[in-house]
């Protein structure tokens, strides 16, 4: 399954989460011992690497690549400052405002998990807003000099779940994920309110933050990474277990409105092998479901519906998300973007950016 390590990257989950560093460290040697790093590492290592350095910093000292992952440290620490700065504005307007709304996934889990600034790397703030809200606090945000990533796209292109999320980007600043719905391709079936009906209020650093509640994180977790490529939501995960209950039976109700009883199934039986997980009755409950298309689909290929997603968001080709194969529409719409993207390219910068672009689009490892 795409949102899972594959067996060479388990030994680096294991690193992390072994409670004895000695056994740990022995398991981060390893996977670097497995690992080429000369090549291109995948997104979900990048962001672990921080946490390897601030956990064995003391054993690190002989490694050849300390420098490198004390770097990646150094490099979270200082990113995330800067987005824990700009957060005081965001929160002033959204509360003066009187939306329903909360952080999710890094905001929370630092205030819940990672006290330390440089451990978790964040790439931006994602907030869940009720659907009533959406356009109101996305006028409140934009005063503050955000503006939407993809102005093309029309506000009902995320009332219509064609995207999730908006993102608002800043000359300066981080961007914001403005969450209409809590994950991608769950719209039609998820509205935020369940993660939002019994936000909590926590301090940290200073601010007063409404959040997702640390329970109602771990589904979040586990829902909005079914369809991604990326694995280090397993890590977050595991750590949130250790200091509070997770209510895994309250997945049921969720997996009836999205019908993906395997690809849950899958991630439960991966967590109950990590972190302890005990979901023995919900497991059985998943392992009796009848097998469906939609998850056969997401489990063994999701290409094609990761190219949808993103050539409607490149491309900004209307209609992409009601193609159920690979139509003349769809062909066109990869060449154009092409042409278009590659014809602005530096020539020196061109083959990389071809081949990180069809490695993005094609969803290749």
């Amino acid at each position: 399954m795409h949102c899972l390590p594959n067996p060479t990257e388990q030994l680096l989950v294991k690193a992390i989460l072994s409670l004895n560093t000695e056994s740990g460290y022995k398991d981060f040697l390893t996977w670097q011992a497995a690992t080429d790093f000369q090549g291109v590492l995948p997104k979900s290592v990048i962001r672990l690497l921080p946490l390897i350095w601030h956990t064995y910093k003391a054993q690190l000292i002989t490694n050849p690549q300390k420098d490198r992952l004390g770097g990646l440290y150094k490099k979270s620490f200082y990113n995330n400052s800067r987005l824990f700065q700009q957060l005081r504005p965001i929160v002033d307007v959204l509360e003066q405002g009187h939306f329903t709304y909360a952080f999710t996934k890094g905001i929370a889990l630092h205030t819940y998990v990672y006290q330390d600034l440089g451990s978790r790397p964040m790439n931006d703030i994602d907030i869940l807003i009720a659907p009533g809200d959406f356009i109101p606090a996305l006028d409140a945000l934009q005063q503050l000099g955000y503006t939407r990533k993809y102005p093309r796209l029309s506000v009902n292109t995320y009332i219509r779940g064609e995207m999730h999320a908006c993102t608002l980007t800043h000359e300066t600043l981080k961007d914001i994920d403005l969450h209409y719905y809590p994950a991608p391709y769950h719209p039609q079936h998820l509205t935020n309110d369940i993660f939002l009906n019994d936000a909590q209020i926590h301090t940290f650093r200073g601010l007063l933050l409404r959040l997702v509640s640390p329970q109602k994180l771990t589904l979040f977790l586990m829902l909005n990474y079914q369809f991604i490529n990326e694995w280090h939501w397993i890590v977050d995960f595991a750590f949130l277990a250790q200091k509070y209950p997770v209510p895994v039976a309250d997945l049921r109700s969720i997996t009836q409105q999205t019908g993906l009883y395997q690809a849950t199934l899958q991630q439960l039986l991966f967590l109950s092998t990590v972190c302890d997980l005990n979901a023995s009755e919900e497991i059985n409950f998943y392992q009796s479901q009848p097998t469906s298309l939609t998850n056969r689909w997401l489990i063994e290929s999701k290409s094609f519906r990761d190219s949808q997603w993103r050539l409607s968001v490149l491309t900004n080709a209307r209609g992409l998300s009601t193609e159920q194969t690979l139509t003349m529409s769809v062909l066109y719409a990869i060449f154009r973007w092409y042409y278009r993207s590659l014809w602005r390219t530096q020539p020196n910068e061109f083959v990389g950016k071809a081949n990180r672009f069809i490695r993005d689009i094609l969803n290749l490892s």
